[in-house]
Parts: C-alpha cells; sequence; structure tokens
C-alpha cells in the first residue's frame, strides 16, 4: 500500500495497517492486475489472514459487476482465511471533487473490508465502463517483511511441500534459491529455510544477499551437489550493491563434485560484517573450501565474524581468510588434496578455538602470514604425515606480530610435528610419542606429554627466606628442554609481603620484575601472556595458580624483601626433556 500526497486516506487504509500490525497481510504475491473485461487477476502468492497462513499456487480470476451507466463507484479485491477471493462492490456516486479519481477522491466511498478478510486491490469503475484498465487498480496489500521475513524453500522429495513458498525440481535449483534470497532481500533481509531432506543440485552459484541468512536442516541432512561441469563457487555471500552485512549460513552440507569441475570454491566470502557460517560440512571442492577474501587473492575486508562447527574436508586447499579482524575459528579441516589446511593472510585480531587438524597431504596445519594478533588454543593435529609438518607456521619472511598459541596436542607417527612461530607465545603442549619440535623465535613451555617422554623433578633443597635479597640458584636443567610447573611451597605463616621473581639465571629478561604475589590471587600478578612468571602454592587455603614459560640453564630465585611477617618457601621445578638423552 503506498499513498502520495494527494490521496485520500479512509478508514479502510487505517484497518489494514493495523490489521498489519496485527501479522494479518500479504507475505509476497497476490497482486492484482487487469485481465480481460470486467475481469482483473490475482497472482498466486502467499499471507496471513485472521491468523491463518493462505498459499495460493496459481492465479485467480475475479469477475467486477457491471459499470453504473452515469456514475462511478470503488470496488474492493478482498480475501478470507479460506483463501477465497471476491469482490466486494460499493455504491456508485458523483465524483467529488468531480475533477478527480480513484484515490483523489473523497467519493464514491469504497465498501467496508468484511470482518476476517485482507484487501489486496481498489478498483475504480468509471461510468459506463466495459473493460477494467491497470491503471484502475490501485495496490491495497499490507506486505508483510522486514527482518522477520521467512520464506522456505522446499525440496523436490520433501515433505508438507505445500507449505513451502519456492519448490526445488532437483534442476538448477540454486534458481528457486536465489528468487527466495532476493525476496526478502527486497524487504529488507529475512531468513530462508532450505527444507530438503534429499540432495539438491545446482549449477551456478547460491548467492547470499545483505541481510539474509540460508539456513537448512543441519549438515547431516541438507546436502546440496554441484553438478558436472559447473565450475564455479557453490555459495557467495556477495552484495555488489548494499555489501555483505548480517548473512550466514547454517546446516548445511556442499559437495563439490571436484574430479568434474575446473574450478570453484566451496564459499565465497570477498567481504563480510557480523556474519556467521555454522554447522556447516564443506566436502570435495575444486579449490579451496572456504576463500574469504577477493577474488585475486590480495586481501578483501571482514569484522566480526564466526566460523562455528565447521568442516571443510577433502578440497583442493582448506580455509583462506584475508585481511579480515576480531572473528572466531572453530573448525576442522582435513584430508585436503594440497598443503594447507587454515591460511590466514594480513588478518588482525582472529582467535582460533578447538581446531582439529588432519591429513596425509597437509604441510600447514595453520600458515599466519602477515597478521597481527592471532590467538588460539586447543589444537589437535593427527596424521599430519608429511615430515616436515607444521601445526603452526608463521611466515618469517614477511613478519607477523602478538600472537599467542596454546593447547596444542600432536599425534602424529613422523618424526615430530613441527610449531614455526615468529613474534609470539607458544604454550601448554601435549606431545606425541616422537615429540614435538618447536623452531621458533617466540617464548614457549609445555605441559603434558602422552608416552615416550617423561617429565622430571628438580629442586625443593634450598630453603628461601622472604627477608633474604640474595638471588638463589635453585636447580640447573638441560638446555634442550621445557618448564612444565614451578611450585613456590610456603612453609610458614606469610602476610603477603615481598617478592619471589623466578627467572632464568641465563636471560636476564626471564625475570618477572615486580611481580608481587599478592596473598588473595598467589602467582598470578602480569595478565600479558608474553612475560614469564611463577606460582606459589598456598598450604592453608589449599589453592593455587599456573604461570608457563621456558629456561635455558639455570633457574634462580630472588627475593624483593618485604616489611614484615616473613616467610620461608622451597621452589620445585618440573621439566621436560626435550633433546636425547636428556
Amino acid at each position: 500500500m503506498g499513498f502520495s500526497n494527494s490521496n485520500i486516506i479512509f478508514s479502510n487504509d487505517l484497518n489494514s495497517v493495523l490489521e498489519g500490525f496485527k501479522g494479518n497481510g500479504v507475505l509476497y504475491g497476490l497482486a492484482v492486475s487487469a485481465g480481460v473485461g470486467m475481469q482483473v487477476s490475482v497472482a498466486l502468492g502467499k499471507a496471513f489472514a485472521n491468523g491463518q497462513i493462505i498459499i495460493k499456487t496459481g492465479a485467480t480470476t475475479v469477475a467486477i459487476d457491471a459499470s453504473h451507466a452515469t456514475l462511478p463507484r470503488k470496488d474492493i479485491i478482498v480475501m478470507n482465511s479460506s483463501g477465497t477471493i471476491s469482490v466486494v462492490s460499493g455504491s456508485p456516486s458523483a465524483a467529488i471533487p468531480a475533477s478527480q479519481t480513484q484515490l483523489n477522491t473523497y467519493q464514491p466511498i469504497a465498501p467496508n473490508i468484511p470482518p476476517n478478510y485482507i484487501v489486496l486491490a481498489e478498483i475504480w469503475v468509471p461510468a459506463a465502463a466495459v473493460s477494467i484498465l491497470d491503471s484502475y487498480i490501485s495496490d491495497k496489500r499490507i506486505i508483510l517483511g522486514g527482518k522477520g521475513s521467512f520464506i522456505i524453500v522446499a525440496g523436490a522429495n520433501a515433505d508438507k511441500r505445500s507449505y513451502a513458498d519456492y519448490i526445488c525440481d532437483g534442476v538448477d535449483d540454486q534458481i528457486e534459491i536465489n528468487a527466495a534470497i532476493d525476496w526478502c532481500k527486497a524487504r529488507g533481509g529475512g531468513t530462508v529455510y532450505l527444507n530438503m531432506p534429499t540432495w539438491s543440485y545446482i549449477s551456478a552459484p547460491i548467492v547470499i544477499k545483505r541481510g539474509v541468512n540460508l539456513i537448512g536442516q543441519g549438515a547431516d541432512i541438507t546436502a546440496i551437489h554441484l553438478v558436472n561441469n559447473s565450475n564455479c563457487n557453490m555459495i557467495e555471500v556477495y552484495d555488489a550493491v548494499d555489501g555483505s552485512r548480517h548473512s550466514g549460513i547454517e546446516g548445511i552440507r556442499l559437495s563439490g563434485n571436484r574430479n568434474n569441475q575446473t574450478s570453484g570454491h566451496g564459499i565465497f566470502i570477498p567481504e563480510s560484517v557480523n556474519g556467521f557460517i555454522r554447522d556447516v560440512e564443506v566436502y570435495n571442492c575444486k579449490d579451496w573450501g572456504i576463500w574469504m577474501m577477493n577474488a585475486a587473492g590480495t586481501g578483501g575486508g571482514g569484522t566480526t565474524n564466526i566460523l562455528q562447527d565447521v568442516m571443510v574436508n577433502w578440497c583442493g586447499y582448506g580455509i583462506k581468510i584475508g585481511a579480515w579482524s576480531h572473528s572466531l575459528l572453530n573448525v576442522c579441516s582435513e584430508n585436503h588434496y594440497g598443503d594447507t589446511a587454515i591460511h590466514l593472510y594480513k588478518a588482525s585480531s582472529i582467535h582460533m578455538q578447538s581446531i582439529y587438524l588432519a591429513g596425509v597431504n597437509i604441510v600447514y596445519g595453520v600458515k599466519v602470514q602477515e597478521c597481527t594478533n592471532i590467538t588460539g588454543i586447543n589444537f589437535i593435529e593427527e596424521n599430519m604425515t608429511t615430515s616436515p609438518s607444521y601445526i603452526i607456521y608463521e611466515v618469517a619472511a614477511v613478519g607477523n606480530t602478538n600472537s599467542y598459541y596454546t593447547g596444542l596436542r600432536s599425534a602424529s607417527g613422523v618424526a615430530g610435528a613441527y610449531i614455526s612461530a615468529v613474534n609470539g607465545y607458544i604454550g601448554n603442549h601435549m606431545l606425541g610419542s616422537t615429540g614435538l619440535t618447536i623452531t621458533s623465535s617466540a617464548q614457549y613451555s609445555g605441559s603434558e606429554i602422552m608416552p615416550g617422554r617423561l617429565p622430571k623433578w628438580v629442586g625443593g633443597s634450598e630453603v628461601i627466606n622472604f627477608n633474604s635479597a640474595s638471588p638463589r640458584l635453585i636447580a640447573t636443567i638441560p638446555a634442550n628442554a621445557v618448564v612444565l610447573d614451578i611450585i613456590v611451597s610456603i612453609s610458614t605463616t606469610w602476610d603477603g609481603n615481598g617478592t619471589v621473581d623466578i627467572g632464568d639465571a641465563g636471560n636476564t629478561s626471564g625475570y618477572v620484575t615486580d611481580a608481587n604475589m599478592d596473598k588473595g590471587v598467589l602467582g598470578w600478578k602480569l595478565s600479558d601472556p608474553s612475560k614469564k612468571g611463577v606460582y606459589l602454592w598456598d598450604v592453608g587455603n589449599n589453592r593455587s595458580l599456573k604461570k608457563f614459560y621456558t629456561s635455558n640453564t639455570a633457574i634462580n630465585a630472588t627475593v624483593v624483601p618485604g616489611t614484615s611477617g616473613f616467610g620461608q618457601a622451597r621452589v620445585f621445578i618440573q621439566y621436560l626433556p626435550l633433546g636425547t638423552g636428556s
């Protein structure tokens, strides 16, 4: 329903708007156009009336009563909650103002909308008219849309197809899906729900536009297959007009049929803001499973995006992300034909969590190139049997800054999985039986190993007095070793005064200066994970906090005295030998 400045608003118009607020109106279609002679045609469409959903799968012809010989009138086309479309005829009357017609007149007056009906159009019936023209028809539909638009696309064999807005036939199914996406986009956004319990087949990309979410029934149910020789991306999140914003993909499995393609990614996203990919499996695509940068591979753009419960396998390569920021990855990338599972390029503030990496061809689990502020926790590497292979590989030639990785588990059967990090912190490893080789200028440490290497404890023989400022050698460990734990056991009452610094005697940066161990928060004073530190064991409160770091040779304890209540402590060190014979 639309108005111009000269149009006159009647109670019918206000009542229609009120019904729209109640959820009664047109979802799509049901437009009224001129037919043959005194007939009009109502297009197929979907609506709500009196709380009932109505779906019209074909056009409806409605006959208009004969015109008056000398006076015009206004009729209305209406539909009830049973889906019956009819005409309600008005009373003929002289036009006021006499020089005007249709919506610009006070008279004649259109009839009232019957209860439990919605209005579709108003028809101007001129005096002595023998046919209805399109120019006599005023659209009165209340379109229900906006951010809440919800459209159902059913597969050819789906149950309850009669409830769907679009029905695929198993050939070029992207046509129906894209039509549903365009419908939502035109109304400000919404959700396209795929009711597809069996395979759907596409030959061109599904293009998701701004504000539209494409939701399936789950990656184990809703499956989309790329037919032979399509040679294209399967899904593109791309809006050339308004930019890609607030769009997502969920609950879908994509099969790229790579042996019968010459090119094509599974999901192509050149830019995105506030987007998500969730519960999605991308399988057997010719190029990358998920490509999140511009087509040229030189950059792109995106921020605040989430990849959650995403699996990419048996594609040319795994996932490539370029020039994105402030985004979260929770993915499984395995068994690709190329050498890279995940590649971050010119990205910043990307957090990776619970990442699974596997595959006999994979050399680079996560390749980090020209990135800053990359963090990751809980990586599992399995069956990366190419030697060498890297769980984390930072490309040193172009530089990365401020990276942090922890919780790295290697279970490969080859001679070790490698980690190469240039400007970061690597910590808290679970090592495979063959060990883990770290080729890095980053700070690193480890904890928990699988059978094959056992940790060792040293220290405990030296008593540390909190009122003594002299450095004291606690222990010497092998050069090729990683410190797992340091415990400072307090043997007498301590009031929180004084500082205990545990550090590497051969590396002055290993000492934590001014790391006062407050009594309430023992052992954790600095929030920067790149700093080396210590944790204390409070016998009375039975609590501890940890901080891991590496050491090369001798480890010292240095005490800065407090003011009163000095106590005593013993320092115990657990380390893991990485070299042979240690």
